[in-house]
């Protein structure tokens, strides 16, 4: 026979293995949903990444068959205030001249120690005498057939 613990009005009352079991259960769903949030938040930041990467790779496009050849520069942060615009200039933080793009984004939240490099940074550096360009960046997780860490956008493409 169980016993009933009794409430202050005489109603009867969960056994205390009843009142874990249910917290635990509460506790385990919480756990699953906090951590399912968090990869779709690191999955739309990563998504973030690759739209910035491809509008930047555009403009730079646009930039090497204006000017026939890329913007100088080694090590640069994108979107900083030296590099918040691509200009006829080249990297500015103010257009003087044709813009190519006005708002050169910077990069997105921290990757949580995946990369080398500062994980929320996009870094430029032109190659080959101004023939090519490397940006690096850090994807957080897999996304779209690319593993999470360090990757390299060029005028090909995301490596």
């Amino acid at each position: 026979m169980r016993r009933r613990v009794r409430g202050l009005g005489g109603q009867r009352g969960a056994l205390l293995i009843e009142v874990v079991i249910v917290l635990t259960i509460v506790t385990a769903l919480t756990a699953i949903i906090l951590v399912s949030i968090g990869v779709a938040q690191q999955k739309s930041r990563d998504t973030d990444r690759i739209t910035d990467l491809n509008s930047i790779r555009k403009a730079l496009s646009i930039y090497m068959d204006d000017r026939g050849t890329f913007p100088q520069g080694e090590g640069f942060l994108l979107g900083q205030s030296n590099t918040r615009s691509l200009c006829e200039n080249g990297w500015s933080h103010r257009c003087e001249g044709r813009p190519f793009m006005l708002h050169v984004p910077g990069g997105r939240a921290k990757a949580a120690g995946k990369c080398e490099i500062s994980q929320d940074e996009y870094v430029y550096s032109q190659r080959e005498d101004g023939r090519s360009y490397d940006i690096l960046f850090c994807f957080e997780g897999d996304i779209g057939g690319y593993g999470g860490g360090i990757h390299t956008a060029d005028p090909f493409g995301i490596r």
